[in-house]
């Protein structure tokens, strides 16, 4: 759960590969096997792509739960994968 104070958002993203044309989805890569991909999106009730295109917004005014969607066909190949996400205030 991510808490905004009064008048803020919150914007949530990641450094990992971005999808494109798919706000908040991004690509994992395994750590024992970069070919090993994992397509990800971020997102959840009240989260919407930001207008700059970094991530995505929470549009609630107190919690921000968000959660984290695995997409695509086929197994998971097995392999250690790290998700790194960042959160941050803005004004919108």
């Amino acid at each position: 759960h991510l808490f905004n104070r009064e008048g803020k958002k919150i914007l949530i993203s990641s450094s990992l590969e971005k999808i494109k044309n798919t706000p908040g989805a991004y690509i994992i890569r395994g750590q024992n096997n970069s070919a090993h991909k994992l397509r990800i999106r971020i997102g959840g009730e009240d989260w919407q792509p930001d207008n700059s295109g970094i991530g995505m917004v929470s549009h609630s005014d107190f919690t921000n739960e968000f959660n984290i969607y695995y997409f695509g066909n086929g197994d998971i190949p097995v392999d250690t994968y790290l998700i790194s996400i960042y959160a941050t205030e803005i004004e919108l």
